[in-house]
């Protein structure tokens, strides 16, 4: 798309439509979501699969097996590290349902991950790590938005959420109870010997609770410790926070009575930390800072790699950061005070925009073009990837040729050839708007919507030298597609109609200037369909429909309100579109134009997926 996203994982929807309303097929996730009262898809739409990766958040290491569990975007990215220098992707057949904001906890003992979700725990059997197996789920009592942790011990999982504190006998994964509950708002949790430690945004933020019972666990002590994170080791509890600063030490051998030991005042927000003797390895917004706290009252920072640290697992001299901008950050920690990195596995990022050719999705996203093999659309698989220098944000095929715009960068031509090895071959420098960029191809030209920079006209009939030919001053210009010898621009405040029938003179012929924040455009035959949001005060918008049988003159024909609409495509009888906030796709039978009906949905459990583009 040619708008800003903030958190879009890229969720390939391969829908099918009945138009005489069919019966559902549901996944068993369809079934496991159903269950817990939320409804998903129509009569109409049914959920087939997807390929979710996104920005990684958390990681899980199997010291036995040299496996790093990384969690990126809804999905979990299982990699072989023996070589801590070149990461091996063993399988990306992990697929959830939400994003994994919150985290995943590995178990040695039984080969198990438990990702926590949404309002629910998933429990995978990871064994044979080619083809990990969902064994169960449970539910937590808490809220869909809320914070998750999960801490396993033996045959019982502890969870936290932000109204429960609760202990799930999981000795029958396929069917979890919970069997004890204790109402506190909590954040995170570990386990040591018969008590768990729970940290959270109250102020009676650091917990003790005897869980001897399982059936009836109890508060014992707290201390007024806002904290984010908590990591045991030894006889003190270390607690990670991002509201102040901090990274606080907390003497535990009483569990009765603890006590406040020291602090490490970090420059920036502390989101986890692994620690091991006497050296801590902070995971913080700006970088991996080792810290000695060999001496809790006087801690020492040691050495900062720079990176968005998300999380962190220490193991031997090897660090394994999840860098929230690039993915799995390799850092050999054998010297503290000179921390370097060996190696790296980098994951998509954001993703902006998809286009479907064959049996082959080309995703342009923040860290550059991913090719996902679609020939099963139960189970996508990446197959190829060419970085780019930042944010890939629209792709546009021709022939054998991929056209991409990226950030601060300009036009980037790649060879898909082979689309197991997708290439650079071509480049020409643009005026950066350090936005989105929209993009279309007729013939031999490209047309690139360049925001303040108007619509530029490239030349592509040698795809490796690409060259301006010509520009049409616009103000904002979001997206363009072109029919005929016409391009249709979307700016802010209206829709411009530009002749390109010269494409070295392209000029504005006609026009329609009463949109407010319009975000995509999709021409079908004498029509456009254009997604317009709203601003604070503004009247609603939604999808606009033109009749621009009459170029110089299009005339609004019907609208479908709604503030979140983002990105549209137009198959046969349907309008297919995306909403941004509420992550649904929604159908609409455009068979008569200046009368839309609905027709369905899909929505892909709320509050965590943002669609932002759609190709039907």
């Amino acid at each position: 798309m040619k708008i800003p996203c903030f958190l879009l994982l890229f969720c390939f929807i391969a829908i099918f439509i009945n138009p005489t309303y069919g019966s559902m097929i549901s996944s068993p996730e369809i079934q496991d979501c159903e269950a817990d009262s939320f409804n998903f898809d129509s009569l109409n739409v049914r959920f087939i699969g997807n390929w979710p990766f996104g920005r990684p958040h958390h990681v899980g290491y199997d010291s036995l097996r040299n496996l790093v569990f990384l969690s990126s975007g809804a999905g979990v990215y299982i990699l072989d590290v023996l070589n801590p220098s070149n990461p091996v992707k063993v399988s990306e057949n992990l697929h959830s349902r939400e994003f994994i904001y919150q985290e995943l906890f590995y178990d040695c003992n039984t080969q198990r991950l438990y990702i926590a979700v949404g309002r629910w725990i998933e429990i995978w059997d990871v064994s044979n790590p080619d083809i990990p197996s969902k064994l169960g789920y449970f539910v937590t009592p808490g809220l869909a938005t809320g914070y998750h942790d999960i801490y396993v011990s033996g045959s019982y999982a502890y969870c936290v959420d932000d109204t429960c504190f609760s202990i799930v006998d999981i000795l029958s994964p396929s069917n979890p109870q919970i069997v004890g509950e204790l109402p506190l708002r909590g954040i995170s949790v570990a386990v040591k010997d018969s008590f768990a430690y729970v940290v959270s945004l109250d102020t009676k933020g650091f917990r003790v609770i005897d869980i001897s019972d399982p059936h009836n666990p109890e508060e014992v002590s707290f201390l007024y410790q806002i904290g984010w994170d908590i990591a045991i080791f030894g006889s003190y509890a270390y607690v990670s926070s991002f509201l102040n600063l901090k990274f606080r030490i907390i003497d535990i051998s009483n569990p009765y009575n603890p006590q406040f030991a020291g602090y490490f005042a970090s420059p920036d927000d502390v989101f986890h930390a692994h620690v091991i003797d006497t050296i801590a390895y902070l995971a913080t917004e700006y970088g991996l800072r080792t810290v000695n706290i060999a001496d809790p009252m006087n801690t020492q920072e040691l050495d900062h790699f720079y990176c968005r640290g998300r999380d962190v697992f220490v193991m031997d001299t090897i660090a394994y950061l999840v860098d929230r901008d690039t993915g799995l950050r390799v850092i050999d920690v054998s010297i503290p005070t000179s921390t370097q990195e060996v190696g790296n596995y980098i994951t998509p990022g954001k993703s902006f925009e998809v286009i479907i050719s064959g049996s082959f999705a080309y995703v342009a996203s923040e860290n550059g073009l991913w090719v996902i093999d679609v020939s099963d659309p139960s189970t996508p698989k990446e197959i190829g990837r060419c970085y780019t220098p930042s944010e890939a944000f629209e792709v546009c095929l021709s022939g054998s040729y991929a056209y991409v715009t990226v950030s601060q960068s300009g036009l980037h031509v790649i060879d898909i050839s082979d689309p197991a090895n997708p290439h650079e071959v071509g480049f020409l420098d643009l005026p950066d708007w350090g936005l989105h960029h929209g993009l279309d191809i007729s013939g031999h030209y490209c047309y690139v919507a360049l925001g303040p920079y108007g619509l530029r006209v490239i030349d592509i009939s040698n795809p490796p030298f690409p060259y301006e030919v010509g520009q049409c001053s616009l103000h904002r210009a979001y997206d363009v597609e072109v029919s005929g010898l016409y391009a249709y621009v979307i700016h802010k405040g209206w829709l411009a109609v530009v002749d390109i029938s010269n494409p070295s003179e392209p000029n504005v012929v006609g026009g329609y200037d009463k949109l407010y924040l319009p975000s995509d455009i999709c021409i079908s035959g004498m029509y456009a369909f254009v997604t317009d949001s709203t601003y604070t005060g503004g009247p609603p918008n939604g999808l606009n429909i033109f009749d621009i049988s009459d170029p110089s003159n299009p005339q609004e024909i019907a609208y479908i309100w709604n503030f979140h609409y983002s990105g549209v495509d137009v198959s046969g009888m349907y309008a297919y579109i995306s909403v941004s906030i509420d992550a649904e796709l929604r159908i609409w039978d455009i068979s008569d134009p200046f009368n839309p009906l609905w027709s369905g949905y899909y929505n892909s459990c709320p509050n965590y997926f943002h669609f932002h583009d759609i190709f039907v």
